[in-house]
């Protein structure tokens, strides 16, 4: 009788054993847990969020990778749930896992300090860990950047004043087909590449370190000194900083199929007084 009994144990055991094992192995998820949950950022800083899976006995389960997303497009979020603030507002920060999903809430505001300085942490922190900046402005509420350089003895045209912001970040996420450079857009190595290692409050070269020689060269007078490149007429700064704008400018316009009376022409060489007023 008794071997009966062992016998019928070991049936069970065997049959049952890996429902057991599998139902431990392959805990479902419950819910999701977002590491912090709420945070304020300043525009231009990053945020390095944490996800885990939580199980029906609130235990965590590893090896768990999630699909992150935020709503609408005041910033970036990777895939590794590296968020970057790009413009003032409320974002809502989402880790899915199936149908399963969990949030975390940013405020952003802009900047409110003027002529921040230091070196930025390029390093992704730990979660809820947030990197400084490092921009210089005129007006953190107008974003102007007065484009005034000491190199010169005397500024022949009237100084233009550069939104820094509305280039930066704002032009990028209304047409990313355009300008998909990021930062690299205007600031490149001395091979003229783009940067594509630095982002929005990086400490960056003024462009007179490179450019070092004040002023405009126009074809006549380059012609005569023989230079003949883009590249030996950019040494001077105005050229450089002229060849960098109307690109972008240029290819705005090509983009938009805008002519040089259509409203929303992004100015190029021939229409100096937007940019220069007197």
């Amino acid at each position: 009788m008794q071997k009966h009994h062992r016998y019928y144990a070991k049936v069970i055991l065997i049959f049952f054993l890996p429902f057991f094992l599998n139902g431990c192995a392959n805990s479902e998820p419950e819910g999701i847990e977002i590491t912090p949950k709420e945070k304020t950022l300043v525009v231009g800083e990053r945020l390095s969020f944490q996800a885990s899976a939580i199980s029906e006995n609130n235990e965590k389960i590893p090896g768990v990778a999630f699909k992150w997303t935020i709503d609408g497009q005041k910033g970036i979020i990777d895939e590794n749930g590296l968020f970057i603030a790009r413009m003032p507002g409320n974002v809502t920060v989402t880790a899915a896992l199936g149908n399963i999903t969990g949030q975390a809430h940013i405020n952003i505001i802009p900047m409110e300090n003027i002529g921040i300085e230091g070196q930025t942490d390029k390093e992704e922190g730990s979660a809820g860990t947030t990197t400084p900046l490092n921009m210089k402005v005129l007006s953190p509420e107008k974003d102007e950047i007065r484009m005034e350089n000491k190199a010169y003895a005397k500024h022949t045209e009237g100084i233009h004043i550069f939104t820094h912001k509305k280039h930066a970040i704002e032009y990028p996420l209304k047409y990313p087909d355009i300008y998909d450079k990021g930062c690299g857009e205007c600031h490149h190595d001395e091979d003229n590449n783009p940067l594509t290692d630095i982002e929005y409050g990086d400490p960056v070269k003024n462009c007179i370190e490179c450019h070092k020689i004040p002023g405009y060269i126009k074809n006549k007078d380059a012609k005569e000194k023989g230079l003949t490149t883009d590249a030996q007429k950019r040494e001077y700064h105005a050229n450089a900083i002229h060849d960098n704008c109307q690109g972008c400018h240029k290819a705005y316009n090509n983009k938009m199929g805008l002519k040089f009376k259509d409203k929303g022409y992004a100015p190029t060489q021939s229409k100096c007084k937007i940019c220069h007023p007197k």
